[in-house]
């Protein structure tokens, strides 16, 4: 009877490591479980915000190529501000307004390669803060 008993007593505390195993094991597959879906969550959330940037960025410079279009066609005027300097010499008086002041063509296209950057810098910066917002903050919490 006690060798039963010894034998019972073995199997018993086998089974009951081998539980407790398997209950540690359980607890880290379902712990990896949860960090796979928040992980694939963020991972879905940054292909949003990229989505959403990139056609805000694609929409930024479709309207920089539509004001280019529209110069280019007359249907548009591209504007500055300026002021000419006064001459105090008499030949000065008799020049006739000869119209508004015109960039010249490279700095047209200067300045509507400069509206192209600035959209691209504003995109980008507006996406690294959004990724900051959502990402960076969140891991610390």
């Amino acid at each position: 009877m006690g060798l039963l008993a010894g034998a019972l007593w073995f199997y018993y505390g086998s089974y009951q490591d081998k539980a407790e195993e398997y209950r540690r094991l359980n607890l880290q597959y379902n712990e990896q479980v949860a960090i796979n879906t928040t992980q694939q969550a963020r991972i879905q959330h940054l292909a949003e915000l990229d989505t959403q940037h990139t056609q805000e960025l694609a929409h930024a410079k479709t309207e920089i190529d539509t004001l280019r279009a529209d110069v280019a066609a007359g249907r548009r005027k591209l504007r500055i501000k300026a002021t000419c300097p006064v001459s105090e010499t008499p030949a000065s008086r008799g020049v006739v307004d000869a119209g508004t002041p015109q960039l010249t063509e490279p700095a047209r296209q200067d300045y509507y390669r400069l509206r192209e950057m600035m959209a691209e810098n504003e995109r980008q910066t507006k996406y690294l803060q959004d990724y900051i917002k959502t990402e960076c903050y969140k891991v610390t919490k």
